[in-house]
């Protein structure tokens, strides 16, 4: 059930992984949920409510 819920959110970045793994530690992120909210947030008007965060790694 859990391979299931993950392969829901799961995404494939390619070769951007590198990239995204030097944003995490520049941002001193602790998980990748954190880099995409970081990033929604950098986008545009995203934001996430309070206790919203679900990581499922």
């Amino acid at each position: 059930m859990l391979q299931l819920k993950t392969s829901k959110t799961r995404i494939n970045i390619g070769v951007t992984f590198e990239q995204w793994c030097q944003l995490r530690e520049q941002n001193e992120l602790e998980s990748v949920a954190m880099v995409a909210v970081f990033l929604m947030n950098r986008w545009g008007d995203f934001t996430l409510p309070h206790g919203k965060l679900c990581i499922s790694l």
